[in-house]
């Protein structure tokens, strides 16, 4: 058995649907998907093994017709006929919450349990590399995250993206509260920043003591509240 016919589903969409666009002179490897997409020779090495990048699907899309959606998943149809996106690329539920996140020094964490859903545009998510399994919604409440959060917003944060990062927002589990805080690299040590200046508890950085049950929970993606 050839390598491409071991490759990435994805990939073996693609070179299915390139020959069905250019019949007469279908790419065959890695180096010709590379010169369709006016890339290097190298551009398309990987995608037999780890898959096409999202970015690529889209242009594919854009350049060809190629349903971005069956490419990555098989379904729908392969070739859009007008240009616009599939009947498929739809809304995605992501599960919203009974669960207050603290802004400020913490809500003690609830027996929380799923209320609803909210609904965001499949292709949105898959710009930002999303998965909306993977996605939970929490609710502000306090003031010392203001004015990025406020009290009642919609907190929708991505439960597989827990590596820590310099000047992120994530949610977190500490001493038993879970809260929304930035979290700073400062030195060798990790602290956790309030973007309220006024705030007195929270005008420097706190640094994370982990013998407090310190657990982060997931990065903070989106944002939403009124706007009187």
């Amino acid at each position: 058995m050839d390598q491409e016919s071991l490759s990435d589903p994805s990939y073996q969409r693609l070179l299915e649907a390139l020959a069905a666009v250019n019949p007469l002179n279908p790419p065959k490897g890695t180096t010709a998907v590379g010169a369709a997409f006016g890339g290097s020779p190298q551009l398309a090495n990987n995608w037999p093994r780890r898959g096409v990048p999202h970015a690529r699907m889209q242009e594919a899309q854009a350049r060809w017709q190629i349903n971005s959606i069956w490419l990555a998943t098989g379904e729908g149809e392969m070739l859009l006929s007008d240009g616009k996106a599939a009947a498929k690329d739809d809304w995605k539920n992501v599960r919203g919450f009974d669960q207050k996140a603290a802004l400020g020094d913490g809500a003690i964490q609830d027996d929380y349990a799923e209320t609803h859903a909210l609904k965001f545009k499949a292709s949105s998510l898959r710009r930002k590399g999303l998965s909306a399994e993977r996605l939970a919604v929490y609710y502000g409440d306090g003031d010392s995250m203001e004015p990025t959060i406020e009290a009642g917003d919609a907190i929708l944060f991505d439960t597989s993206d827990t590596r820590l990062q310099d000047g992120k927002i994530f949610m977190v589990r500490y001493d038993g509260h879970i809260t929304a805080k930035r979290l700073l690299k400062l030195g060798r040590a990790w602290f956790m920043s309030s973007d309220n200046v006024a705030d007195p508890k929270w005008r420097k950085p706190v640094p994370i003591d982990e013998t407090k049950d310190f657990e982060v929970i997931g990065r903070v993606r989106w944002i939403a509240g009124w706007e009187d």
